[in-house]
């Protein structure tokens, strides 16, 4: 008798016998390297999305495991809280209603931990969805950008999610399961940006230096900023002015999918950084990772300003517009370190065009700018008006041009460490 996949024994655990499609949902770069998140569509076109972690057998006597394996069950958990409590508090919110989550499932030698949410029926999938290989379908994969609308339909979801989850930063239960969960996939973060960072500079600077403007200075920006923390999490801007909320925690465009006519949004993916932080943070990531250089610099405040008034319409708050521009101006730079790996991996991808690799980066450089203009208090507020939300910046994307390419030989480590 054939062993049963992971897929047909959740198919029947749904209630469905009939032969499932599967698509497994891949991005291009994640700290989560075994949590699986795969997509079941039934015969009558009912579809699933189901996280997936393994869990380790230990052998008698052994009590080690690695960061990567802890962090890994870390964010499943975490991920696998949040839409339980999505659920209890009613949260109509696009996620997916949870379904279930069971353990162990044993396929083979191995064992699978696994919750499933169910998806709207009419769900768009052909942006996002890759073949269970990875590999997109036909010429649809994961989009790096959305448009200003688009953004404000996001600043308004998670107005209503903050305005619905500031109770739950109050809860001593919830906010310890989560910051707990959230401090170990906090740690591995920081352990893969400290062990990768010479990858990442020679997967941009030095592999693909065609597309930056310059890759000196970029460097030079680079390596100033990387200095002023000594842990990625100390580069997080204090939020002692905004109220902590449910926040993604790593919230882009590759995570959201729109409806074909782009006038909603009927998902967020990968919730495995779910924590409590600042309630301008999600939108602050967005902006800086998803929005070409233009549009950022020209409405990123008109995006606030959208979330702010959605979310006073739902309840009173304490803090005002100029807080959340504030968190946005000094969040640039631990967004340059977050978002770090995932453009390295666009520039590797055989997936995206030089065009859509060029966009990239510039909105990195854009992005990794304006940070080192701010940390250097040399940050122009060029026409940002707080009562209208209008800014028009202008500034350059690059700093000086160098007169001649960095040599990265011999290796930049000893310049990285202690």
């Amino acid at each position: 008798m054939a062993t049963s996949t992971l897929e047909e024994i959740v198919a029947e655990l749904i209630g469905e016998s009939g032969k499932l499609r599967c698509y497994q949902q891949k991005l291009l770069w994640t700290p989560f390297w075994q949590v699986k998140h795969v997509v079941l569509e039934t015969p009558a076109s009912d579809r699933f999305l189901m996280y997936v972690v393994p869990e380790r057998r230990l052998n008698p006597g052994e009590d080690y495991v690695n960061l990567q394996y802890i962090a890994d069950l870390a964010g499943f958990y975490n991920a696998r809280y949040f839409f339980e409590v999505a659920r209890y508090e009613s949260f109509k919110f696009p996620i997916g209603q949870f379904d279930f989550f069971t353990k162990p499932l044993v396929v083979g030698s191995k064992d699978f931990t696994v919750f499933v949410s169910k998806l709207h029926k009419n769900r768009h999938l052909e942006g996002p969805v890759a073949d269970s290989d990875g590999h997109p379908r036909s010429k649809h994969y994961r989009k790096l950008t959305i448009s200003i609308e688009e953004a404000y339909i996001v600043a308004d979801k998670l107005a209503y999610l903050h305005q619905q989850s500031l109770h739950l930063a109050n809860d001593d239960e919830v906010r310890t399961i989560v910051q707990e969960n959230y401090s170990l996939v906090a740690e591995l973060i920081s352990a893969k940006l400290v062990d990768n960072i010479n990858n990442y500079l020679a997967d941009t600077l030095e592999d693909n230096g065609k597309f930056f403007t310059s890759p000196d200075a970029c460097f030079e920006k680079i390596l100033f900023l990387y200095k002023s923390f000594p842990k990625l999490s100390e580069a997080y801007p204090a939020t002692t002015e905004l109220p902590l909320v449910l926040a993604h925690g790593n919230l882009t465009a590759e995570k959201l999918i729109f409806t074909p006519k782009k006038d909603d949004l009927q998902l967020i993916e990968h919730w495995e950084m779910v924590h409590f932080g600042s309630a301008a943070e999600d939108l602050a990531h967005l902006i800086t990772t998803s929005l070409s250089v233009t549009d950022r610099r020209s409405n990123y405040l008109k995006i606030l300003r959208k979330y702010y008034y959605a979310l006073r319409d739902k309840r009173a708050v304490r803090f005002k517009l100029e807080h959340l521009k504030d968190f946005y101006l000094k969040y640039l730079k631990f967004s340059v370190f977050l978002s770090f790996p995932t453009l390295a991996a666009v520039l590797k991808s055989k997936a995206y065009t030089d065009i859509e690799k060029q966009a990239a980066v510039d909105r990195f450089e854009a992005v990794l700018e304006d940070a080192y203009q701010v940390e250097t208090g040399s940050y122009d507020s060029d026409g940002e008006d707080l009562l209208t939300a209008q800014n028009t910046e202008h500034r350059h994307v690059a700093g000086i041009v160098a007169k001649s390419r960095r040599s990265f030989e011999p290796c930049l480590s000893p310049i990285f460490s202690e």
